[in-house]
């Protein structure tokens, strides 16, 4: 196996740049973190055929073989799994099942495609949408959660931006008429 400076930031980007282009994801979460799940992916992203796809991101042997062994190993999400590797990292040899192999050099290569996974985990992919969608319009974010992020196609982005100014706005405007009808309380009762 080789030595490797690549970090698992470095990866998890090259996988989050790799959905959205490559495999022309117009949404792609980022080290995502829900409450309804105890998975938290390193990208995971849906192309407009309805697939999601998974990618894990690994910078060491230990790790790879430590992911086998978490709790929802069984019922993973994404109906299309990938690891991403630094070269030389894993053999396709090791890689399970059903799961696609991604090679990190100067280009993401593919080295084993992922076939389509039966048993995925949706209510884990909804209830991360659901958490990033809040996060998103409310502009709350937990410090917990904080690393996590979202990349959508322009479009969306742009409606949730102008959604969210909308309720901020709306929410002002109910500030302000409390401010004011408390003012006017007070005022009657001096």
């Amino acid at each position: 196996m080789c030595e490797t400076t690549t970090t698992h930031a470095d990866l998890v980007a090259r996988a989050a740049h790799w959905l959205a282009n490559t495999k022309r994801c117009s949404i792609v979460l980022v080290e995502a973190v829900a409450w309804s799940t105890s998975e938290q992916p390193d990208a995971l992203g849906w192309d407009g055929r309805g697939n999601s796809l998974l990618v894990e991101c690994k910078v060491s042997v230990a790790d790879f073989v430590a992911d086998r062994r978490k709790p929802f190993a069984a019922n993973r999400m994404g109906s299309l799994r990938y690891y991403m590797t630094p070269p030389g990292l894993i053999s396709v040899d090791d890689v399970p099942d059903g799961w696609g192999l991604l090679c990190a050099g100067k280009r993401v290569l593919v080295k084993r495609e992922a076939v389509a996974a039966t048993d995925t985990n949706l209510r884990g992919e909804v209830g991360h949408l659901v958490a990033e969608l809040r996060r998103l319009l409310t502009g709350v974010r937990d410090p917990k959660t904080a690393r996590c992020g979202i990349q959508l196609d322009r479009i969306t982005k742009d409606s949730f931006a102008a959604y969210r100014r909308w309720v901020l706005n709306e929410r002002a405007k109910e500030n302000r008429a409390v401010r004011v009808s408390i003012q006017n309380a007070l005022q009657k009762t001096k």
